[in-house]
C-alpha cells in the first residue's frame, strides 16, 4: 500500500537538498531526457521520468512518452505527482502492481486523466542521503514487476545520485564512472567540444557511422550529422552567447553521414554541458531510417483511412491513451460543428452534455467512449448529444472498444455513432399513429376522437395545444368542435387559420400575430370533401416537413373515422326508413290485400256467372293478392325476427322429419322441372326450437334449391349430428353464385344476376328470412360453392341441439 508523509516532503532540509540536486543534474554529461528513455525501453513500459520533488511541485528533468501537456515546462502540481509517494516512502523500491486497487491511489489525477495502472520507482538522494526525487517507470497496464525489472531500475538509478547516504560505501555522483553504462547501451552516443571536435564515441555510434573510435575521435561532428533545412546551428556557440551551465535537452531530426558517404536519418537528443575543458554538446543520436519508412508507410496508411473514414456515412470518434479526442471523420465534423484544422481537445469536456433516450444527464463514467478508454467494449448504447453549439440534438447508437498495442498497452479507444433520430422519431410517428388509430377505434364519441387526435399531435410535434374545426353541414360555416388541453388553454387565431385552411385545401404553416407563436393547420379531406381543418400552436419552432407529414396521415385517418362514422349514421338512417316501410307496408296494405283477397273468392265462389275470361282475371286478382300477402307476412315477419319481438318457441323437433315433409311437398314441383331429390338425411335429427319457422327455413332453402335448377339436375339433402350441434345441407347443381354477388345475398330484395338473367321468379326475402331464423336460434347459414362457379351451391345450417 502507497504511503504519503507530508511532513517528511515540506522538510526544509530536504528541500535545499532538492535545489542543489538540481544544479548538479543541470551540469551532468548527461541527457536526462535519454536516461528516462533507456529506463523505460530496458523495462518495457511506455512511459519513465525522473522527477525532483519539492514541497508543492514535481520538476520533470528528465521524460520520456509523457503526453505533451505536462512537459511544456516541466513543473507538475504535486497532485499529478508519483514521486511523492516514492520519496515517502523511505524504502530501496516503490513499486504498484495495480493502481486501482490501490486505496492511496485509486483516486490519482492520472489514473483519471492517463488511465495510468502501475509503477516501479526507486527515490533519488543526494551526497547526504536526503531523498530528493526518483527515477519512476510507468505503465497503463496492471503489471508484476521482476526481480530483473528492479535490478534494472537501481542500476540506472545509480547513475544519478548516490543510493544511500554518505558514509555507507555509497559514491556520490562525481565518482560514477559513466564509461561502462555508454558502452553498454543500444543507442549511439557522442560529445563535442567547443571546436566541433568529436571527443566521445561509444561502440553503438561506430556501428552506426562506420568509423571506429579511433578514427572518429577528433573528426569534426558537423561533417558527421547536420540538422535539417532551416534548423539553427548546434555548435559550436557563438561568440557572444554566455558560457553553459547546464541546459534543457533538444530533440534535433536531421541526416547523419555513414562513413560510406550515405545519409540516413538520425534522430538526437542534445545537452549543452560544462566541463573543465569548456563546454560540450553530448548526446544520444537514433538511425531512425526505418521508422522513417514506417512513418512514411504510416502517413499513406493514415491519408487512406482518413479518405475512407470521411466517406463513410457514420461517425466516427477516437482518443488517443491522454483522452483527448484526436479523430473525428467528416460525418461528425460536419454535424458536430468542428471548424477544418480543430484541434485535438479533452473527452471529458466533450462528455458533459451527453444524456440518455430519458433524457437524464450522464455521469462521465457513463460515456461509451470514456468506458471504451477505460478498458470496457460497449456495444448497442444509446445517447442524445448536443451539437457543439447545442442546437442541434441527436440521437446515437454507439459502439466503442478500446485500442492495445501487441503487449496489451492502451492507444486510446475508438466509437462508432449510427445516427437513429429518425429511426427513433419514426418508432415515434408510428406509435402514435397506432395510439391515434386505437383512440378513434374506441372513442364513446366524436369530440372524444378529436381531444385524443390532438393530444397525440401536440405530444409528437411538440405543441403546446390545439382545436378541431368541423363543417357544419346545415349552416354551411366551420364550427369549434374540440380542444386539447380542454382548460386554461385558447387560442383566438386557430378559428381564422382554420378557416384559410379549408378554404384552400392544403396544410398551412403561419405564425400567430398577436403571440408570435407558430402554427400548423391541417385539412380533413375525404376525397374531394373537406370536412374541417385541425390547427395546432407548436411553441418550440416551426413544424418541418416530415412532422407535417405525419401529422396529414394522422389527420387523414380521422377523416377516414369521420367518414365511417357518416356513413354508419347513413345506414342507421337507411335501416330506420327501411323499418318504418315495412311497417308501413305491413299494416297499411295487410287489410286492403285481405279485402281484395277475400272479395275476389267470394266472386270466383259464383264462377257459373261467369265468362271464361271474367273467371281468369278473377283467378289472376286471386292469386298476385295472395303473393302480395305472402310478401306482406314474410316482410312483417322478419322484421319481428330481426327487432326481437318475434316470439320464438322451444319445442321438440326433429328437423330431419321437418325436411322429409318439405321434400314430400316439393316432389311435384321437382319432377316437373326433372330435378331429381336425395335423401341422404339420418334417421331423426333432434333439436329444440320453434317448429314452424324451422319449416319455413327447410322450405326455403329446398324450395331455393329446386328453383335454382331450371335444366334438371340433383338436388342432395344431408345432416348428422356434430357433439351439441346439429348440421343441416342442401346441396344443388344449378346456377351458382356470382361472386362478386355473394356478400349481398342475405339483403332484403337482392336476387343473383344470372337468377333475373334467367326470368327465375323470386322476391328476395328467402335468404334474409332463413339467415334471420337460424340466428334467432343461435346458430348460423353459410352458402359455398359447390365446385367452379355456375356449377351449384351449398347452403349449411349449424343450430344448437339444446336437447332437454
Amino acid at each position: 500500500m502507497s504511503h504519503l508523509d507530508p511532513q517528511l516532503l515540506a522538510q526544509p532540509a530536504r528541500l535545499a537538498a532538492v535545489d542543489r540536486t538540481r544544479r548538479v543534474l543541470a551540469g551532468m554529461a548527461l541527457p536526462l531526457d535519454g536516461v528516462a528513455r533507456l529506463a523505460a525501453r530496458l523495462v518495457g513500459t511506455p512511459m519513465g521520468a525522473i522527477c525532483l520533488v519539492s514541497s508543492d511541485e514535481d520538476l520533470l528533468v528528465g521524460a520520456y512518452g509523457v503526453p505533451h501537456a505536462f512537459l511544456r515546462d516541466r513543473h507538475l502540481p504535486l497532485e499529478y505527482s508519483i514521486g511523492k509517494y516514492v520519496v515517502s516512502g523511505g524504502d530501496v523500491v516503490s513499486a504498484v502492481e495495480d493502481l486501482r486497487e490501490d486505496p492511496e491511489l485509486r483516486a490519482h489525477a492520472l489514473v483519471n486523466q492517463l488511465g495510468l495502472r502501475s509503477f516501479l520507482g526507486t527515490p533519488l538522494t543526494d551526497a547526504s542521503g536526503a531523498p530528493v526525487g526518483s527515477l519512476v517507470v510507468l505503465d497503463r497496464v496492471p503489471r508484476r514487476w521482476t526481480n530483473e525489472d528492479i535490478a534494472t531500475v537501481l542500476e540506472i538509478a545509480e547513475v544519478l545520485a548516490p543510493a544511500g547516504p554518505v558514509g555507507r560505501g555509497h559514491r556520490g555522483l562525481p565518482d560514477v564512472e559513466l564509461g561502462p553504462l555508454l558502452e553498454s547501451t543500444l543507442e549511439a552516443f557522442v560529445a563535442a567540444d567547443v571546436d566541433g571536435a568529436v571527443v566521445g564515441w561509444n561502440v553503438a555510434a561506430e556501428g552506426m557511422f562506420g568509423w571506429p573510435v579511433g578514427e572518429a575521435l577528433g573528426r569534426r561532428f558537423a561533417d558527421l550529422f547536420r540538422p535539417q533545412a532551416g534548423g539553427a546551428p548546434l555548435w559550436p556557440p557563438a561568440p557572444d552567447e554566455p558560457a553553459p551551465g547546464g541546459g534543457e535537452p533538444r530533440r534535433v531530426t536531421g541526416y547523419g553521414r555513414h562513413r560510406d558517404g550515405h545519409e540516413f536519418p538520425v534522430e538526437a537528443f542534445l545537452t549543452r554541458i560544462p566541463s573543465r575543458s569548456g563546454p560540450l554538446l553530448c548526446g544520444f543520436l537514433l538511425d531512425v531510417s526505418e521508422q522513417a519508412t514506417l512513418r512514411r508507410d504510416a502517413v499513406r496508411r493514415g491519408r487512406l483511412l482518413e479518405t475512407l473514414l470521411d466517406s463513410l456515412l457514420t461517425g466516427v470518434a477516437a482518443c488517443n491513451p491522454d483522452g483527448q479526442i484526436v479523430v473525428a471523420n467528416r460525418a461528425l465534423r460536419d454535424w458536430y460543428g468542428l471548424p477544418d484544422g480543430w484541434e485535438p481537445f479533452p473527452l471529458l469536456d466533450a462528455s458533459r452534455t451527453i444524456r440518455d433516450l430519458d433524457g437524464r444527464l450522464l455521469d462521465p463514467e457513463e460515456v461509451p467512449l470514456i468506458r471504451a478508454w477505460r478498458g470496457e467494449t460497449v456495444r448497442d448504447e444509446c445517447i442524445l448529444v448536443p451539437a457543439l453549439d447545442g442546437t442541434d440534438v441527436r440521437a446515437f447508437r454507439v459502439n466503442a472498444h478500446p485500442m492495445t498495442d501487441p503487449e496489451g498497452r492502451s492507444l486510446g479507444a475508438v466509437a462508432a455513432l449510427h445516427d437513429i433520430t429518425a429511426q427513433l422519431r419514426d418508432e415515434r410517428f408510428r406509435d402514435g399513429h397506432l395510439e391515434v388509430v386505437r383512440a378513434l377505434a374506441f372513442a364513446a364519441d366524436l369530440p372524444e376522437a378529436l381531444t385524443a387526435t390532438l393530444a397525440t399531435l401536440c405530444d409528437l410535434l411538440g405543441g403546446s395545444g390545439g382545436e378541431a374545426w368541423l363543417s357544419d353541414e346545415v349552416t354551411d360555416t366551420l364550427q369549434p368542435a374540440a380542444r386539447w388541453p380542454q382548460d386554461g388553454w385558447e387560442c383566438a387565431y386557430c378559428g381564422d387559420l382554420a378557416g384559410r385552411c379549408v378554404r384552400e385545401s392544403a396544410s398551412l404553416r403561419d405564425v400567430d400575430p398577436d403571440s408570435r407563436v407558430p402554427c400548423l393547420a391541417l385539412p380533413v379531406r375525404a376525397g374531394s370533401a373537406v370536412l374541417g381543418a385541425l390547427v395546432l400552436c407548436a411553441p418550440d419552432g416551426v413544424v418541418d416537413d416530415v412532422g407535417v407529414a405525419f401529422a396529414e396521415a394522422v389527420v387523414d385517418q380521422l377523416a377516414a373515422y369521420l367518414s365511417r362514422r357518416r356513413a354508419a349514421e347513413l345506414r342507421t338512417e337507411l335501416g330506420r326508413s327501411k323499418d318504418d316501410f315495412v311497417a308501413l307496408v305491413g299494416h297499411e296494405m295487410r287489410t286492403p290485400l285481405t279485402s281484395i283477397g277475400s272479395y275476389a273468392e267470394l266472386l270466383l265462389g259464383g264462377a257459373a256467372h261467369w265468362s271464361d275470361d271474367e273467371r281468369q282475371m278473377l283467378e289472376a286478382i286471386a292469386r298476385n293478392t295472395a303473393g302480395l300477402r305472402a310478401i306482406v307476412e314474410d316482410l312483417l315477419d322478419l322484421a319481428a325476427i330481426e327487432s326481437g319481438h318475434a316470439d320464438i318457441r322451444e319445442d321438440a323437433v326433429d328437423l330431419a322429419g321437418v325436411a322429409r315433409a318439405e321434400l314430400a311437398a316439393l316432389a311435384a314441383v321437382a319432377e316437373g322441372n326433372g330435378v331429381a331429390l336425395d335423401d341422404g338425411l339420418p334417421a331423426a335429427l333432434p333439436l329444440r326450437g320453434d317448429r314452424d319457422r324451422l319449416r319455413l327455413l327447410a322450405a326455403n332453402l329446398l324450395s331455393n334449391a329446386v328453383k335454382y335448377s331450371p335444366d334438371g339436375g340433383h338436388v342432395e339433402v344431408s345432416g348428422r349430428t356434430e357433439g351439441d350441434i346439429v348440421e343441416f345441407s342442401v346441396i344443388d347443381g344449378g346456377v351458382g353464385i356470382p361472386p362478386a354477388e355473394r356478400d349481398r345475398l342475405f339483403r332484403r330484395f337482392f336476387r343473383a344476376s344470372n337468377a333475373r338473367d334467367r326470368g327465375i321468379a323470386g322476391t328476395g326475402l328467402g335468404l334474409s328470412i332463413s339467415r334471420a331464423i337460424v340466428e334467432a336460434h343461435g346458430g348460423t347459414l353459410t352458402l359455398t360453392d359447390r365446385g367452379p362457379a355456375g356449377h351449384g351451391t351449398i347452403a349449411t345450417v349449424r343450430l344448437p341441439r339444446r336437447t332437454p
